[in-house]
């Protein structure tokens, strides 16, 4: 449980909370803020939820969604040469990248042009 989370279990009602879980924590609006706290506000399907949150657990998810991110976009990059493996097509070479295209010579296939962000390619 993030610091965000645990902040709003505390804060909310659990009906509140489930409907701010079920719309997402990063889905909020800045109503209004101070230097050590912000109203965020979340438009659920079941009404207008807002909490105080202390600003620290508010920064904390945003670095730990940029971590999670930059995470993504570094195993969406693929390097000529590199060895990759499908569930379909087995395992293969990168012969060319241009994002969002990745061109991969199978072994037992041959060559494929995939979008690199939805083959599921996994480097090996």
């Amino acid at each position: 449980m993030t610091k965000l989370e645990f902040i709003l279990s505390k804060n909310l009602g659990d009906g509140e909370f489930s409907a701010v879980r079920m719309e997402g924590l990063s889905s909020y609006s800045i109503k209004r803020e101070t230097e050590k706290a912000k109203l965020l506000e979340w438009h659920t399907d079941f009404g207008k939820v807002s909490s105080w949150v202390p600003t620290s657990c508010i920064d904390d998810q945003i670095k730990k969604s940029n971590i999670a991110a930059k995470k993504v976009l570094s195993e969406l990059n693929y390097e000529v040469g590199e060895k990759v493996s499908h569930k379909t097509f087995g395992v293969g070479t990168v012969t060319n990248y241009s994002n969002p295209i990745v061109t991969v010579d199978f072994i037992n296939v041959g060559i494929k042009k995939l979008s690199a962000d939805l083959a599921k390619l996994e480097k090996i």
